[in-house]
């Protein structure tokens, strides 16, 4: 999106926010005849935290507060909030600053791209979701803000950073501020589900099958997504196979399959190809399926990890922002012994 900006009007967008809210929050300095921001004035930004919906809820996202009825909030993720100290809201000249700042931002480097452009960043403060899936950040002084999502659970895919401003022009009065600012950005949740089945096996060397069923993040950019298998040494791989349920076609150069014979383990990986093909699914599931032997009796669980973004594949299992480890089946075998008399 273009930052508009006109000499009459005064009027500048700070794209950077789309990239992490639902739509754009536009930013205006009002007319002449409209009041001048009061740099007295003390702000917030209230974060509403929420699973991403598998469709869009056409809800404004204008700074104010809306109704979230029929999402579901998250909590346990932390935001943090900085000011870009040298930008002065409180004159036309830091609002151009502001409006240029945001053709140069890059969430994939936000820090970076704010310091990169000349610009100081002050001390963070951090907040961490309720139960409702709010973080509030109270007593901020006129400016503006980057806003970053810090820590996670496991199985999510973190919202970009953004840039907003407090104030914001109040959408219901265009010749007012809002200086209490609600942002809703969205957070695709990961879950999946390990099958086994072995009801026809019942010899060593019997064909038993599991199952892996994982959920596509919904998101419009997926940069990594890849599945891991630890087998249990009881079980020797004879092959795998991948695919999206629904019957959405997945081509071979979509993924690519590894084993590890050290550690018996198979990882699924995504290609580039593929993750565009898995953003433009979202609405499916992957799913892989391994068909084992059994080479020694006794009882055989197994789990399997699915990283659903780049961040998780350098965090340990269990740990905040890593992968989602699946349930454990299990299948069990014993000796026994025929007499014949």
């Amino acid at each position: 999106m273009k930052n508009p900006f006109t000499r009459r009007g005064l009027r500048v967008g700070i794209a950077a926010v789309a990239a992490a809210t639902v739509a754009t929050l536009g930013l205006a300095l009002p007319a002449s005849a409209a009041p001048l921001i009061d740099p007295d004035q003390i702000g917030s930004i209230t974060v509403h935290k929420y699973e991403a919906p598998d469709s869009p809820t056409g809800l404004p996202s204008n700074g104010t507060q809306v109704n979230t009825t029929g999402l579901t909030p998250l909590a346990g993720v932390t935001f943090e909030v900085q000011q870009v100290t040298d930008i002065d809201l409180s004159t036309n000249a830091g609002w151009v600053a502001a409006s240029q700042l945001s053709g140069s931002f890059d969430a994939s480097d936000a820090e970076g791209s704010i310091t990169g452009a000349g610009h100081t960043l002050g001390a963070a403060s951090s907040q961490v979701t309720t139960a409702a899936g709010t973080a509030s950040f109270t007593g901020l002084p006129v400016g503006l803000y980057l806003v970053q999502e810090t820590a996670y659970p496991a199985g999510v895919t973190p919202s970009a950073p953004f840039l907003i401003t407090v104030p914001l022009t109040d959408p219901n009065n265009q010749n007012t501020w809002l200086y209490d600012v609600h942002v809703y950005p969205k957070n695709a949740v990961t879950t999946a589900e390990k099958t086994v089945s072995d009801a026809d096996s019942i010899a060593l060397g019997d064909l038993v099958t599991w199952t892996i069923t994982a959920d596509i993040p919904n998101v419009d950019v997926i940069d990594g997504y890849k599945i891991v298998d630890p087998l249990d040494s009881k079980l020797d791989l004879l092959s795998t196979s991948v695919e999206l349920s629904g019957g959405r076609v997945l081509l071979p150069a979509d993924y690519t399959v590894s084993f590890d014979s050290a550690t018996n383990t198979v990882t699924v990986e995504f290609t580039a190809a593929g993750l565009l093909k898995l953003a433009a699914n979202s609405d499916v599931s992957v799913v892989v399926t391994l068909d084992t032997v059994v080479n020694t009796v006794g009882e055989i669980s197994n789990q399997a990890l699915v990283y659903p973004n780049a961040a998780s594949f350098d965090i340990a299992p269990g740990q905040p922002g890593g992968p989602v480890v699946t349930n454990t089946p299990e299948t069990k075998w014993g000796a026994f012994t025929i007499e014949k008399t």
